[in-house]
């Protein structure tokens, strides 16, 4: 599920099988995103389930009606803090962490060496972080039989109501800025 950001930044949802790792979730989602795994239009999708969280129906409608995509996520927030020392290799730190030598000239006459590194990540998806619909409620007296519904129109809804993982990714380059995995999503509410 991809929730398109005014700022050229989408939010990229990632449900996999209960089975399936945080690993192996991110690796699917970086498939996409490099083009690896294929993508399939939610229209060509078949009716009933069709994927993890995933599911396409035909419903009953006044008239006629585009196909519609409903999505039902929780809200959630990650702080992780990091040393990147603690995997330098990881990090491309190694050789930069070496006081023996200096290094990074380019900033300062004196030799420089990494002495510390870390790193604090916040990750927030809430209803501020994307644009959202009104939805209004209106009461109907009773005034005769409901007509039969001469339409149909497809709905695909997503849920995401287990762990799934997510992605930051800039839009022109897909880059992925940020990842991380929603371990206990907040209760729908």
């Amino acid at each position: 599920m991809k929730v398109l950001g005014d700022n050229g930044v989408d939010v990229h949802l990632l449900l996999g099988d209960e089975h399936m790792t945080p690993g192996q979730v991110m690796a699917a989602g970086a498939a996409v995103l490099d083009g690896t795994c294929p993508v399939v239009r939610g229209s060509l999708l078949p009716h009933g389930p069709a994927g993890p969280g995933l599911r396409v129906e035909e419903r009953p409608c006044a008239g006629p009606r585009q196909p519609t995509l409903e999505v039902t996520t929780a809200a959630f927030e990650v702080r992780a803090h990091h040393d990147l020392l603690d995997l330098h290799g990881l990090f491309g730190l190694t050789a930069a962490r070496d006081a023996r030598r200096g290094h990074f000239a380019g900033i300062s006459a004196a030799p420089l060496a990494v002495g510390s590194a870390r790193q604090s990540v916040l990750a927030r998806f809430d209803a501020l972080g994307f644009e959202a619909a009104a939805v209004t409620a209106v009461a109907a007296a009773p005034g005769g039989a409901p007509p039969t519904p001469r339409y149909t129109s497809t709905v695909v809804t997503a849920t995401f109501d287990r762990p799934f993982a997510f992605l930051a990714v800039h839009r022109e380059t897909r880059l992925a800025l940020t990842a991380g995995w929603v371990t206990e999503p907040a209760p729908f509410g």
